[in-house]
């Protein structure tokens, strides 16, 4: 049985304290002298990202108010011709204001695409595509760093259909199986200008053949020869890619297995990167060529800021040849950086 609580016989509660009773003209009185609320810092609304859904919608709630003669959707003039549409609606796969590149816009996202050299084929499990008779491959640009730099809005790349290009760090040939693509589709006749063929480098006697539109070649590099494993079955399948088991860092090792080169892509995570890159630049690429640096700030200092890291590569680059076209690649790669360098 529970024992009664025991209380003073003189023993009151207290009464609840209760505020005074005031008029409503009294509290708005008290309303205007009070500060707002402020969130802590944690707790305050982010600006979303412009890539995302809530962004585009947030830049894009004025757009119903812009002038009917100032397109929604549009390209940077190109002097290749290439006209892009202005508007952003549902397309086919068009050209690209890039050779060898193509595009399809899907509602607010823009999908990439590459002529597919071997129809039928997939690489890293990529959708295929068919369009007026032709096959394409979809090009992920979350697991392409070139693909990305394209997204980005990149204006040149350097390859088109029919050059000849070094790869320097193929992996297992994501990246590479698209510039595959590229530099063997043969595109006469689909708007873009060729450029100037017929092309001599001084120092090689190498010339271009003027009728040769579509004979490109890919050389393939890497260290490791587990990637390479990989991309052995992916150059069986395509012709005008050639596997090479090396180090970048000497260029002497497979110097007698590769041409006079227009372009050089480097994707190497190593902390000498820009010295690798101009290292094999004079040694394979051509007097006006074309060369495309993906540098990891990571990979050449940790303790240092991105973007520190990145004017130091600019500088050392602007002294051997001349910068075309740089991008920062976030959101889709972190702490990376894509130049676009021309030999002198």
């Amino acid at each position: 049985m529970r024992r009664p609580t025991m209380r003073r016989p003189d023993h009151k509660p207290a009464a609840s304290p209760m505020p005074p009773a005031r008029s409503f003209e009294d509290y708005q009185q008290q309303r205007k002298g009070r500060k707002p609320y402020a969130r802590p810092e944690y707790q305050r609304e982010r600006q979303p990202s412009p890539y995302s859904k809530q962004g585009y919608q947030r830049e894009n709630r004025y757009r119903n108010e812009r002038p009917q003669n100032q397109p929604f959707f549009s390209y940077p003039p190109s002097s290749s011709g290439f006209q892009a549409p202005s508007f952003r609606a549902n397309t086919g796969i068009i050209p690209h204001q890039l050779q060898g590149v193509f595009m399809a816009v899907r509602g607010k996202k823009t999908l990439y695409y590459t002529k597919n050299l071997v129809p039928g084929m997939q690489v890293y499990g990529e959708r295929l595509s068919r369009h007026d008779g032709a096959e394409f491959r979809e090009w992920d640009v979350s697991k392409s760093k070139l693909g990305a730099a394209i997204a980005k809005g990149i204006s040149q790349i350097g390859i088109k259909p029919g050059s000849t290009v070094l790869y320097l760090g193929c992996a297992s040939g994501t990246t590479a199986s698209h510039v595959s693509d590229i530099v063997g589709c043969d595109i006469v006749g689909d708007g873009h200008d060729a450029g100037d063929t017929g092309s001599e480098d001084k120092n090689s006697g190498y010339k271009e053949n003027e009728d040769k539109r579509d004979g490109g070649c890919v050389f393939a590099l890497d260290v490791a020869p587990r990637p390479l494993r990989d991309i052995i079955q992916v150059c069986a399948a395509r012709k005008n890619m050639s596997p090479i088991l090396a180090d970048a860092h000497h260029p002497e090792q497979y110097f007698h297995r590769v041409t006079a080169v227009d372009v050089v892509f480097q994707d190497v995570a190593q902390k000498d990167q820009v010295g690798i890159f101009l290292k094999n630049c004079a040694v394979f690429l051509k007097n006006g060529g074309f060369g495309l640096l993906a540098v990891k700030a990571r990979s050449i200092d940790v303790t240092r800021k991105p973007s520190a890291i990145f004017s130091q590569v600019r500088q050392q680059l602007e002294q051997e040849g001349v910068i075309v076209d740089y991008r920062n690649l976030e959101p889709f790669e972190k702490d990376h950086c894509l130049f676009v360098w021309k030999k002198k």
